[in-house]
């Protein structure tokens, strides 16, 4: 069981100081290969489809000034980054690689997005994307899988979760390996990696606190758990 968690086929983001706030939501559909991406307003009115020419889209993320909307989308093949504005104008391939590219997220200040690729080797690891000259470079690498990053508020972080040096032991009894995964931290620039979780439980999708900044330079991270730690841990 999982506390502070839904697993659910719909996933609600709202954007911060909007007036009326407004949030996006993944909805699958029945037919096969029908994925999209809605937008709303927070109490639910005023449901449309983010673009005008909705294809596989799914995992989008707001820029902290709710300017940008990113998300994946295999509208041309293989998965990319694009972005486009909450009104569905300004769509841009942001990505270009027959890798997968997907799992993205702002940088606070909006110009640099970090996302998961398998583009070195096949393994999922993060890279980042200077959104203006469209540069991207490696941010982790070496066995294993990072995932879900998440940037902090002040851009100092940035939170992810990873099954490096964790293997895939087997649950006592039972016949399945079990998928751990930690929460991790690492400056932008790749130094300062380091662990907050004890390999005991799958820990995933970590997220930092809006208001931490002004309480805290770095901020707080939180991040739900599956095992013997059933709950989301809060550190600064």
């Amino acid at each position: 069981m999982l506390r502070s968690l839904t697993l659910a086929l719909l996933t609600l983001v709202a954007v911060a100081g909007a007036a009326p706030q407004r949030i996006f939501f993944s909805r699958v559909f029945p037919s096969p290969g029908e994925l999209g991406l809605f937008i709303a307003n927070s109490d639910g009115t005023d449901e449309h489809p983010l673009l005008s020419t909705p294809d596989l889209d799914y995992d989008a993320a707001w820029s902290a000034d709710g300017a940008w909307i990113a998300f994946t989308s295999e509208r041309n093949g293989s998965a990319d980054i694009y972005r486009a504005h909450p009104d569905g104008s300004g769509q841009e391939r942001l990505t270009d690689s027959p890798a997968y590219d997907d799992q993205s997220a702002f940088s606070p200040d909006g110009r640099q997005i970090v996302f998961v690729t398998t583009r070195a080797g096949g393994t999922a690891d993060l890279w980042t994307l200077d959104v203006q000259t469209r540069r991207a470079k490696a941010l982790t690498s070496g066995p294993g899988g990072d995932f879900r990053p998440a940037w902090s508020p002040d851009g100092q972080w940035i939170a992810f979760s990873s099954d490096r040096t964790t293997g895939l032991p087997f649950s006592h009894g039972r016949w399945e390996a079990l998928h751990v995964t930690d929460i991790y931290l690492i400056h932008p620039d790749g130094s300062g990696v380091k662990r907050l979780t004890d390999h005991t439980a799958t820990c995933g999708s970590p997220k930092w606190s809006m208001t931490a900044i002004e309480r805290k330079p770095c901020g707080s991270v939180s991040w739900p758990c599956a095992g013997p730690s059933l709950w989301p841990r809060l550190r600064a």
